[in-house]
């Protein structure tokens, strides 16, 4: 009767283990709010990549031709000024490379594409082994903080670093 009653009730009682329910507890909560949690951030992903996408496709165009414009319209004039500011000529730039793009891939058979890469495991051993200390590296440069800490970089590094291991 011992081990019925122990196995129906876990083995302990509510009021002896207060702190192990509370525990229990915590984690459930925390379990069940993760879900909402990640909708939220995936919402909040999709926002931004509707933003970019709507910026690219609608407003730089815009500022492109304007900037099209204003560069014409200062060599016709003659004006003292600069022919276009940073910004104007970061627009054009980024207006042709999205141009210069979409011609591009138009020409290109993207489903064999596909194929090829797909099948050549050179390519996939090659992201996998050097994609960490790539993603550490640019992070450093565009943010300036340095990665610490982290154990697969590290241990990569001192493989792919090592004498041995290149034979």
């Amino acid at each position: 009767m011992r081990y019925l009653f122990a196995e129906v009730s876990r083995g302990y009682l509510l009021e002896e283990n207060e702190q192990m329910y509370t525990e229990k507890q915590r984690r459930f909560h925390t379990f069940m709010k993760t879900p909402r949690e990640l909708e939220k951030l995936m919402v909040f992903g999709l926002f931004i990549c509707l933003d970019t996408f709507l910026f690219v496709f609608t407003l730089l165009p815009v500022r492109a031709c304007l900037a099209v414009l204003t560069c014409v319209y200062r060599l016709v004039t003659c004006c003292s000024q600069s022919v276009l500011e940073p910004s104007q000529k970061c627009d054009i730039i980024r207006a042709t490379i999205l141009v210069v793009g979409s011609v591009g891939l138009g020409y290109l058979d993207t489903s064999a594409l596909y194929h090829v890469i797909r099948g050549q495991s050179v390519i996939k051993l090659y992201l996998i082994v050097f994609w960490p200390p790539l993603a550490k590296t640019h992070w450093t440069a565009c943010t300036g903080w340095p990665v610490t800490g982290t154990r697969a970089t590290s241990q990569l590094s001192s493989t792919l670093s090592s004498p041995t291991s290149m034979s």
